[in-house]
């Protein structure tokens, strides 16, 4: 992996009383923040090791410029499809900032040498930044790299050891900064900003559904309609999939719980041996409510993976044509294997933990 140094953009915590606002009003308040000392830029190219502390639990990455060439050869590989609208808005915001908020997050297998430097340098000097966040509870904390000689060690890792990364977060940044580079091969959009994290750093949630409206039709002649294709179980209480190939869903207050049959999934298994939930939930239920392009379809309301059961039920809300839908996590595995495979999953389908905040570290287009 062709990685390098950069210049790094972070928030003057002189200035900032409340690291909830900023990180929130950063993408309204750029240029605003920039020309009022809210942000300064470093002296110095540097790498930077990440750690992110969440309910306690510590993890560590590095954060480099990497060449976007990576992305065109398919060593940076995808895993999901992208929503055209929202690569769109993000080509403009590099357009009119020059500037990208948050760093993609890339995982990769974990290369025990690049993990002792990182631990090494955490281990022997204070973060050189910091920065607490009060409502989803986290630490930011930054060590930056200048010294040469780590710096070209870690180059040199990278470019021998990593021969694969997976985009975990970022895949319409990664996707728009590719679009630019393309439009604008002599300007200064062939490095993108990236954050480093072995397999072992992070954990995937599932991505969940909500869906506005039950295309006309009423809740019995739906589950009829379901009962071809899976076994439904009445629930007690709202519950999470315990397994691969298990949904749970919410409807009219009432949880039941969707078991794919197996005659149904066996078919599917000759082309597509991952056989993820989302794409068994395309391919049969979304068809069912009239969803045709998943991609475009404004009745999908998507909740993020750190909302839970909890999300599922505030959306769905009170409203008797809603239907909410908790699918089980994509494991590591399955999402190698469908990368590997050069094959991607329905948009928002896993949400990875730790998540990157807006605003603590930004890098320019140079």
């Amino acid at each position: 992996m062709k990685i390098k140094p950069f210049k790094a953009l972070q928030p003057n915590m002189n200035l900032i009383s409340s690291p909830d606002s900023f990180a929130s009003g950063i993408k309204k308040n750029f240029k605003d923040f920039l020309t009022s000392g809210m942000i300064l830029e470093k002296n110095e190219k540097a790498y930077f090791i990440y750690r992110i502390i969440d309910n306690g639990h510590p993890h560590t990455g590095i954060i480099t410029g990497t060449s976007i060439l990576e992305y065109f050869h398919n060593h940076i590989k995808k895993h999901e499809q992208t929503l055209n609208a929202k690569e769109q808005l993000h080509l403009h915001r590099f357009l009119q900032w020059n500037t990208t908020m948050k760093p993609i997050l890339l995982v990769y297998p974990e290369v025990t040498a690049i993990s002792q430097i990182l631990d090494k340098v955490v281990a022997t000097k204070k973060p050189d930044f910091e920065m607490g966040f009060e409502l989803a509870p986290q630490t930011h904390q930054f060590w930056i790299v200048t010294e040469k000689k780590w710096i070209q060690q870690i180059t040199e890792l990278f470019k021998s050891e990593v021969q694969t990364a997976y985009i975990a977060d970022g895949h319409h940044r990664i996707a728009a900064t590719a679009s630019l580079y393309e439009k604008f091969p002599e300007a200064h959009y062939n490095y993108t900003f990236t954050a480093f994290f072995s397999f072992k750093e992070v954990k995937i949630l599932p991505y969940n559904r909500v869906i506005n409206d039950l295309n006309g039709m009423t809740p019995v002649h739906f589950m009829a309609l379901l009962s071809k294709y899976f076994k439904i179980k009445p629930l007690k209480k709202p519950e999470k999939p315990q397994k691969k190939h298990q949904i749970t869903f919410l409807l009219q207050h009432e949880w039941y719980l969707l078991t794919w049959k197996k005659k149904q999934t066996k078919k599917l298994q000759v082309d597509d041996p991952v056989l993820l939930d989302s794409h068994l939930l395309n391919h049969f239920i979304f068809p069912i409510l009239g969803i045709n392009d998943p991609k475009t379809d404004k009745r999908i309301t998507y909740v993020d993976g750190d909302e839970g059961l909890e999300g599922i039920i505030r959306k769905v809300g009170d409203d008797p044509s809603k239907i909410g839908f908790f699918l089980y996590p994509v494991t590591m595995e399955d999402m190698v294997t469908l990368s590997n495979l050069d094959k991607t999953l329905p948009p928002k389908s896993t949400w990875f933990e730790p998540r990157l905040k807006n605003g603590v570290i930004m890098k320019r287009f140079e």
